[in-house]
């Protein structure tokens, strides 16, 4: 493009002459580049690249906002010019208050609100304490917490945070329960020695604020006589258990609660052992971080472990008694235990037993096994007790019994006689160690 030179400036004359002057000397947005005015962006678009350059603005009627070309002359290089570098603006637009990328207002929503004022052509900048905590939370000053606190724990903190640090110190969330692990055996806990024992066992994990079941880590169930026990499950409940109370408001993040369960039977024969012992083994996952007051992710989580419970049967020599209306020696007592006259109780005899009066005016024998302790004592009631060979012959020796049914045999029992029928009617004739 060729120039035309000039030596001297263009300016109106006559009338016109003076400053400022009466009319102009020219029409902006036929020069090249500069300050240009244009009805929408398609006129804009339609300035041709004779006429552009880098830097010109122009300022869009239908938009009300003023482009500028940057970093190029082609229509993708138009941006709005926002009078800020980076900013961005304020529109109020019939008393209501849009913020569009202002980042020279960098307003915290927690401390500051903008609000359009009066008239509303005019915004208005307020500070407010917009904690995010519950609102139902309470006040927990406690002076030995501010105590400890000093200015380091503050710098760069808002002010809504400064407020939440003194009025509402953080609460650390309760990893209170964790997994519970049980073994449950359906047998009584007590049996003879030498009786069939058919154990159904349940081994369980309520998941609580574990992770759950550990699948990858096979369960299992051990037997002291039978050994490794076949397995079925697992089975899942949720109800029971009832789902995690909430902390703070907040959700526990390891709800679901869960309860996972195997089973397994066992038929086995009491050993002269005199126990059954199970042990197992049952794992969980890792659970999930809870929410403290402030609602961030915070403690330590429950680990993933291993739970180890265990159960037992026990199998005892049980105790015996027998009434005659005939005195009872000891051979006779024997018989009475071998054939099965003799009453048998299956529970422990190495404390105080229990024998009720069954009829006044016969004879009472009483036999235990010879490990336990020998009875010295007897009690009815206060104003009848005293030693044990009042009602009894001194006590002989041991003597082998043998239990009906072949269930053990040759197993020594001390064996108590009444010297003479007996005459109370109070019931049960207790007879005690000492």
């Amino acid at each position: 493009m060729g120039f035309i030179e000039i030596t001297g400036t263009f300016g109106p004359t006559g009338a016109n002459v003076g400053s400022p002057a009466g009319f102009a000397t020219h029409e902006a947005n036929f020069g090249l580049g500069g300050y240009m005015q244009v009805a929408d962006n398609t006129e804009r678009n339609a300035i041709t690249a004779d006429r552009r350059s880098q830097g010109m603005a122009v300022y869009v009627n239908a938009d009300n906002k003023l482009y500028v070309l940057k970093d190029g002359v082609t229509d993708n290089d138009w941006v709005e010019f926002s009078g800020g570098g980076t900013g961005g603006s304020i529109n109020i637009t019939d008393g209501t208050t849009t913020i569009t990328g202002a980042s020279e207002l960098d307003l915290d929503d927690e401390n500051f609100v903008v609000t359009a004022g009066t008239p509303n052509t005019v915004a208005e900048v307020n500070t407010a304490y917009n904690t995010s905590i519950d609102p139902a939370t309470s006040v927990a000053i406690n002076i030995n917490d501010l105590n400890s606190l000093t200015a380091a724990d503050f710098l760069g903190l808002s002010t809504t945070e400064v407020l939440n640090k003194l009025l509402f110190p953080t609460i650390q969330p309760s990893y209170i329960p964790g997994p519970s692990t049980s073994l449950v055996n359906s047998q009584t806990a007590t049996v003879e020695i030498g009786s069939q024992v058919t154990s159904n066992l349940s081994l369980s994990l309520i998941k609580n604020n574990s992770g759950g079941l550990d699948t990858g880590t096979p369960a299992t169930i051990t037997s002291s006589v039978g050994g490794s026990l076949t397995l079925s499950g697992p089975t899942t409940t949720t109800n029971p258990p009832n789902n995690l109370a909430d902390q703070f408001g907040y959700a526990n993040a390891n709800n679901p609660n869960e309860k996972y369960e195997y089973t397994t039977t066992e038929t086995v024969t009491m050993p002269a052992s005199g126990s059954i012992n199970y042990s197992s083994s049952i794992s969980w996952l890792q659970g999930n971080q809870l929410k403290d007051s402030t609602g961030t992710d915070s403690g330590t989580p429950i680990a993933a472990g291993t739970g180890n419970p265990s159960n037992s049967v026990s199998g005892i020599y049980p105790w015996f008694y027998y009434y005659s209306p005939n005195p009872i020696t000891v051979a006779d007592m024997q018989t009475a235990i071998n054939n099965g006259t003799a009453t048998k109780q299956i529970s422990s005899s190495t404390g105080t037993i229990d024998v009720p009066f069954i009829v006044t005016g016969e004879y009472l024998a009483v036999a235990y096994p010879a490990t336990s302790t020998s009875k010295t004592i007897f009690f009815v009631n206060q104003t009848n007790q005293g030693n044990i060979t009042v009602i009894f012959d001194p006590l002989g020796p041991a003597v082998p019994v043998t239990e009906t049914g072949n269930l053990w045999s040759n197993i020594d029992y001390k064996i108590h006689v009444s010297i003479g029928p007996q005459s109370s009617t109070a019931t049960p004739l207790e007879l005690r160690n000492n």
